[in-house]
């Protein structure tokens, strides 16, 4: 290849530092099934994506050196205002969403109120306790169905 005046043709070529392909590592994350004296179950409306608008189990992602129960007890303070205490015999119910772009474990699991004043923050745009045949299906986040499905809180027919 040559220039328009005869002469070769050169072409610099900034090189950047190569940096190494690091792969996405899952997100672990514990979601906190609460219910409070009169057995409604504490939901909140999400306000971030995935799933913006819809009703969720609170909770979080957990952080390096955090036990998954601190992260559930952690999360539920700072995204309700609630002051729960999850039991250390309690086994967590797993779920993992696994997609092209995301990859999450979530652990659920349930929590006993111990005080608190209710008010949303942080990731979420509301939080409310809902009566058992109250729940809001229709806005309810599609991981949220089976989880509940499981734990009693609707039959799978109203989970699918």
């Amino acid at each position: 290849m040559t220039s328009l005046h005869g002469s070769p043709a050169v072409a610099l070529v900034a090189l950047q530092p190569v940096q190494p392909a690091v792969a996405p590592k899952p997100r672990v994350g514990v979601a906190v099934l609460v219910v409070d004296a009169q057995r409604r179950l504490l939901l909140g409306r999400r306000g971030k994506q995935p799933n913006y608008g819809k009703w969720v189990i609170p909770g979080g992602g957990v952080e390096f050196g955090e036990s998954w129960r601190k992260t559930g007890e952690r999360e539920i303070e700072e995204e309700t205002g609630l002051a729960v205490s999850i039991d250390e015999r309690q086994r967590p119910y797993i779920l993992e969403v696994l997609g092209e772009k995301e990859h999450r474990i979530i652990l659920y699991v349930e929590a006993q109120l111990i005080g608190g004043v209710l008010r949303p923050s942080s990731d979420l745009l509301d939080a409310q306790f809902f009566d058992r045949g109250a729940l809001p299906t229709e806005d309810l986040s599609p991981i949220v169905r089976p989880v509940l499905a499981e734990f009693g809180w609707m039959s799978e027919v109203e989970g699918s």
